[in-house]
């Protein structure tokens, strides 16, 4: 997947924690708005969000909902990148 962001740096979460990790997402989306997405099948749940990102580099907010400390490695896929153009539109409120 080419619009997938990854983990920048590696990380170690506790059990049942919470963090918010940079991620690096592809030189296309530099200096723009996007939505951050879960993936399907991931070890941690992530908090779907609407990011600015700096250079190449976002951050979101994952949970740890393991009994267990995981290790989130460098380069690991942890979300998709959606466009808020693609995403929704804004209606007007009546």
């Amino acid at each position: 997947m080419s619009s997938c962001a990854t983990v920048f740096h590696t990380v170690c979460m506790p059990k049942c924690s919470e963090a918010i990790i940079s991620v690096k997402l592809p030189r296309s989306y530099s200096n723009r708005e996007v939505i951050l997405k879960s993936l399907p099948n991931n070890i941690v749940a992530i908090a779907n969000t609407l990011s600015s990102v700096k250079g190449s580099r976002a951050l979101i907010r994952v949970l740890n909902y393991n009994l267990h400390p995981i290790v989130l490695r460098r380069g690991m896929k942890i979300s998709s990148i959606l466009h808020p153009t693609k995403f929704c539109r804004l209606l007007l409120f009546k």
